[in-house]
């Protein structure tokens, strides 16, 4: 199902996708679907430093930017 919502905002083989979220299992099923679609995964933890996910954007080409919260994309 996830994958399938993926696809339909056109991420897809070779679609990097930047992931910030707390590491639990919502981490591993985000994976899982990004993987399956051909998709490069760069995942980050919560508490990844704004300095370094400023730096990983700016420098990784990512087309896409999923937050697991809204609090979490404000935090940074």
């Amino acid at each position: 199902l996830l994958s399938r919502a993926f696809a339909d905002k056109k991420i897809g083989k070779g679609t990097k996708v930047l992931f910030l979220s707390d590491n639990r299992y919502a981490w591993i099923v985000t994976d899982f679907a990004l993987i399956s679609l051909g998709a490069i995964s760069v995942p980050r933890g919560s508490d990844s430093p704004t300095r370094e996910l400023e730096y990983i954007i700016d420098h990784s080409g990512c087309d896409y930017l999923i937050a697991e919260t809204e609090n979490l994309l404000e935090k940074h």
